[in-house]
């Protein structure tokens, strides 16, 4: 069976993200070809939107998935639009916040759909406010080969991957109040962040990704969630899915529609305020054997529901549905 075009635009210097996508995820339902435009528009702006209708005009693709493109014009959209009338162009961006994104809504009103990692009503009528023709959930996802259970030492009690953004986001206070509050009573690590070093107490560790992200997930006996923020519906970032993979008991902050994907005390630990979240990792540390029950059982369920290659399936899904209602 031929398997239709796709050509990924993102950016893939060493994004483990965007070739996991590809690798595990697209290759299986697509033939993928490639565009990094980042590594363009760092050399040569002014040329990469030429070479990327370039690219489009010789692979000839029936499907155009752009991850962010925030420098990607909507002409070429356009352009592209008018000569292949069947192909398609979808536009995802993983890092949706409390408020709609304007690369998002610029290349997206002139696209056939556009992927958004949450289910949040006003966001999305705001979208269609601004032109947006159609809109489908789309998560990140995780590759449980990547991201999976190993033996290391136990060196924390607790870890956490993220940064401290300030007032950039609306919980990063409660985010910092939570570590500093762990910190004070447990071995605590961090990786993959910022900023942290100027909090004492706090043992940076990081930042590193792929294996050695693996191992220090799998150094804690159990790893902290908090989004930068909790009142967009069904947004889930792909710390999520990365730190469940592992198998490693996740403690998260709840956030709207968390009971959409996880269940309390069966795939995952939920807590609201800090000395919950301090109380949640007390509970880890005297109940080893059942909260590696639930680490476990989360990790089932990821590599079940949100692997790259359930992502894969899933846009292969909605290009078929946009494709037939043309």
């Amino acid at each position: 069976m031929v398997k239709p075009k796709l050509l990924y635009i993102g950016t893939f210097t060493g994004n483990w993200v965007s070739d996991q996508f590809r690798e595990t995820g697209f290759k299986r339902h697509f033939d993928v070809r490639i565009f990094d435009y980042r590594a363009y528009s760092k050399t040569d702006y002014m040329n990469m939107n030429n070479e990327l209708f370039k690219a489009v005009y010789e692979f000839g693709p029936d499907l155009i998935f752009v991850n962010k493109g925030e420098v990607i014009s909507p002409m070429i959209i356009k352009r592209v639009k008018s000569i292949f009338p069947n192909c398609k162009v979808f536009i995802f961006n993983g890092d949706q916040r409390g408020r709609i994104q304007d690369e998002t809504v610029r290349l997206g009103s002139v696209s056939d759909a556009i992927l958004i990692n949450n289910n949040h009503d006003e966001q999305w009528s705001q979208y269609y406010d601004a032109g947006v023709k159609k809109i489908y959930e789309y998560h990140t996802a995780t590759d449980a080969n990547t991201f999976k259970n190993v033996k290391v030492d136990k060196k924390f009690d607790v870890v956490f991957a993220g940064g401290h953004y300030g007032t950039r986001f609306p919980l990063s206070k409660f985010r910092h109040q939570c570590l500093v509050g762990l910190s004070k009573n447990f071995k605590l690590g961090i990786a993959g962040g910022r900023n942290w070093t100027s909090f004492s107490g706090m043992e940076y560790v990081g930042p590193k990704y792929r294996g050695s992200l693996t191992g220090f997930l799998n150094s804690g006996r159990c790893i902290l969630g908090i989004n930068a923020f909790n009142d967009i519906k069904n947004y889930t970032s792909n710390r999520t899915w990365v730190s469940m993979s592992t198998g490693v008991p996740y403690v998260c902050h709840t956030y709207a529609g968390i009971n959409n994907f996880f269940k309390h005390k069966q795939n995952i630990l939920v807590f609201k305020t800090v000395d919950q979240c301090i109380e949640t990792v007390r509970w880890v540390l005297k109940n080893q054997p059942e909260a590696r029950k639930i680490g476990m059982a989360g990790r089932t369920l990821v590599k079940s529901k949100h692997s790259y290659y359930n992502r894969s399936e899933q846009l292969l899904e909605i290009w078929k549905e946009v494709k037939d209602e043309a």
